[in-house]
């Protein structure tokens, strides 16, 4: 068996106190000390540090023994509680908690490092603009968010707070508290962790108040001392109260105890070191040893190796690996160690990085370069119970994540176990359709289903949502993990199916008109109910209709009109004018071709000025022609009005108003009357209505007034006639 032997030195060297090592002693009955002083120095700070070391009785007499504490003048409100933890605080009931209340609501930071171990413990609380941090033995135990002010009226104790009702002396705390400091800044981790364990001299930057306790007599009668002593220089003495100043409780006390890192603490030195000897392990045959000595005062030490139930300074038949030790002095005080013992075995082979496949895929044989001299073993677990013979295939049948375990052989001594991780991503599928023929104007949105890392469509598109509107193929690509699937479809379009049933049209009455579309061929739908292809409709009326090909459908409709018989427009025997023209009219229309005594044609026909007693003319459509005679007689149509040139509406019997008169009876009537400025001040439509000369009820002004009449008489052919003068207002 080949043995190593090392020689391991470690070397703790304790801190050193002051000459005079005194801490306070608190009876937690009603000890405490008044602050008040540090009042003014901390008002409107916006960032602080209070901090010192304690050794707190195992046995508090009060719950929630408070260490320090800052109270408003008025009322019974904590501002700030520095305490032992208690019920209802979250954490365990041996340690250290800040409680910053918000009314009835208690807002904690609770430590989790047991104090209450009859050991010394450093205690620290921070406050950085309203950030509110807890540590214990240097060590973060928390911290929350809640701002406070402070002002210069405040209450500061030491040992106990004020409670309800206002003013009243509560949660004494018991046991000693020593090296009180309060800085006028947050302290970092690393700068309280830094002096804690050093006494001060007082002048250092930021230090508002120091308390070193080193007064009176350690157990001595200190009666005659009633303040404690800031040796800062800044004067903020504190006060005791209850103090009984006199033995070995209530009073300056001796300080015994370890410090943070295990250490003995007294007034003298003492070198606490350790000779390590570790022989190592060889090729896993469990044959280390340590062998621990403390070479000062070795009978003054017990040892402890937790993991092996030992408690000798020597352990043996130990594998390779790191073994914790505590060390306890005959005053109580431990020190806590690890000790590595290593192996001779062979080195370790490094771990490839980790084999990904897609489910049911063919996967490569595992394969690792060993060392010279060396031999790769695999297992199927990490404690070697089942080789694999040859190089692994990994098994890709499940999905999920496995490991295959590996060690280097070297001259029959093994490396430590290794694992190769296998990753086995689960198949999947996408699916976009089957193959499909879609109408003109339509398209086919795709959505896919399914949780992918990558999706690629054949245009480089990679959303979950697709929508096609013409014909191709189209394809898409997804991926989830190691594995990957495709699909793809064929998109047809019909060509758009133009339905057309022609113009609108006309037909004679009593006629028949076939409608058909005009070169399709699929299933038809008319208005008419028919569903052939072809329908033969007489009667007037909107016609439509629907063509479906292939399940798309287009559609279209026809207006079918009848043209009117050639009857409805013969004209009636007529009387003309003599001293007119005369002209005969047949309604203007498409439908109608006219023809006047086989020499004229059109609409309209001016009768000859020889008074011919007939006319003969033809009206003729696309349906039917018709011969017809217009018997025409003649006579005289003039028509004369009377119109009087002055009148006096004076109010007598005779000439009160203005009438027009006529020899024949008229069609239409109109008489304006106009002043001299143009404005029309009377109208009318009615040729018996008279003007009696007044406007608005008033009797104009005499004078001259210009009328316009407009008339026709009520005879054939006669045109409209407009006349104008004037009348006379004359008194």
């Amino acid at each position: 068996m080949r043995l190593i032997f090392f020689l391991l030195t470690f070397c703790f060297v304790i801190s050193v106190k002051a000459q005079f090592n005194n801490s306070l002693d608190f009876d937690g009955i009603n000890d405490y000390v008044n602050l008040n002083s540090v009042a003014p120095a901390l008002t409107n700070e916006n960032s602080f540090t209070v901090e010192f070391w304690i050794k707190a009785n195992p046995i508090q007499e009060e719950l929630w023994g408070v260490l320090f504490a800052i109270n408003p003048i008025t009322g019974y409100q904590n501002t700030l509680v520095f305490r032992m933890s208690g019920p209802g605080d979250g954490g365990p009931l041996n340690s250290v908690a800040i409680n910053i209340p918000v009314g009835t609501t208690n807002n904690v930071v609770c430590g989790s490092i047991n104090v209450l171990d009859n050991a010394c413990h450093h205690v620290a609380y921070t406050y950085n603009n309203g950030i509110n941090t807890l540590f214990i033995d240097g060590i973060f135990q928390g911290s929350l968010n809640l701002s406070f002010s402070l002002v210069s009226t405040d209450r500061y104790s030491l040992g106990q707070e004020f409670d309800e009702p206002m003013g009243t002396l509560s949660q004494f705390y018991k046991g000693s508290i020593d090296d009180l400091r309060i800085w006028n800044f947050a302290k970092s981790q690393e700068e309280i962790h830094g002096l804690m364990n050093q006494e001060l001299i007082g002048t250092e930057t930021g230090l508002l108040a120091y308390y070193n306790f080193n007064q009176g007599i350690a157990g001595g009668n200190n009666t005659a001392i009633n303040a404690l002593i800031d040796n800062s220089g800044n004067n903020q003495s504190g006060f005791f109260i209850g103090f009984s100043l006199n033995g070995t409780n209530s009073n300056f006390v001796e300080v015994i105890c370890c410090d943070f890192y295990g250490n003995y603490q007294s007034e003298t030195n003492q070198p606490f070191s350790l000779n390590t000897i570790v022989t190592n392990e060889n090729c896993g045959n469990n044959d280390g040893s340590i062998d621990v000595s403390v070479p000062l005062v070795p009978n003054n030490y017990s040892f402890q190796w937790p993991s092996l139930n030992e408690n000798d300074h020597f352990v043996q038949h130990l594998t390779a690996g790191t073994y914790n030790l505590i060390i306890t002095d005959n005053q109580g005080c431990s020190i806590d160690t690890t000790i590595l013992v290593t192996s001779s075995s062979a080195s370790n082979v490094p771990a490839p990085e980790p084999q990904i496949y897609c489910q049911n895929d063919n996967a490569d044989p595992l394969q690792l370069t060993p060392a010279a001299g060396g031999i790769i073993h695999w297992y199927s677990d990490s404690m070697m119970t089942n080789e694999l013979s040859g190089n692994p295939i990994p098994s890709t049948s499940n999905s999920g994540t496995f490991y295959y375990y590996f060690a280097q052989e070297i001259n029959e001594c093994f490396s430590f176990v290794d694992s190769v991780e296998i990753i086995i991503s689960p198949t999947i599928d996408v699916n976009i359709g089957n193959d499909t023929t879609l109408c003109y104007g339509e398209s086919l949105p795709i959505s896919l289903i399914g949780n992918y890392s990558s999706i690629e469509w054949s245009d480089a598109s990679n959303s979950v949502d697709y929508s096609i509107s013409s014909s191709g193929e189209y394809w898409v690509t997804v991926t989830s993990g190691a594995c990957f699937a495709s699909d793809t479809i064929v998109v047809n379009f019909y060509p758009k199916i133009d339905v057309s049933l022609g113009s609108d049209t006309s037909i004679c009455n009593g006629s028949t008109i076939s409608l058909s579309p005009e070169g399709m061929v699929g299933s038809y739908s008319w208005s008419t109910g028919e569903t052939s292809p072809i329908i033969v409709v007489g009667l007037p009326g909107i016609y439509a209709v629907e063509v479906n090909v292939g399940g798309c459908t287009n559609s279209d409709t026809i207006n079918v009109s009848l043209i009117p018989s050639v009857e409805t427009v013969l004209l009636s025997d007529s009387v003309l004018c003599l001293d007119k023209t005369n002209v005969l009219s047949i309604i203007d229309s498409e439908w109608y071709q006219v023809a006047w005594n086989s020499a004229s044609s059109g609409n309209s026909y001016t009768v000859p000025t020889s008074h011919p007693t007939s006319i003969i003319y033809e009206v003729s459509s696309v349906c039917e022609a018709i011969i017809d005679t217009i018997q025409l007689t003649y006579k005289d149509c003039e028509c004369l009005l009377f119109i009087p040139n002055s009148f006096t509406p004076d109010g007598n019997e005779f000439n009160n108003s203005f009438q027009v008169i006529s020899d024949c009876n008229l069609s239409y009537f109109q008489l304006m009357i106009f002043n001299r400025w143009g404005d029309l001040i009377f109208e009318s439509q009615d040729i018996n209505y008279l003007w009696d000369g007044t406007y608005n009820g008033v009797i104009c002004p005499f004078g001259l007034y210009n009328w316009k009449v407009t008339y026709r008489p009520d005879v054939d052919s006669s045109e409209t006639v407009e006349k104008y003068g004037h009348v006379n207002i004359i008194k």
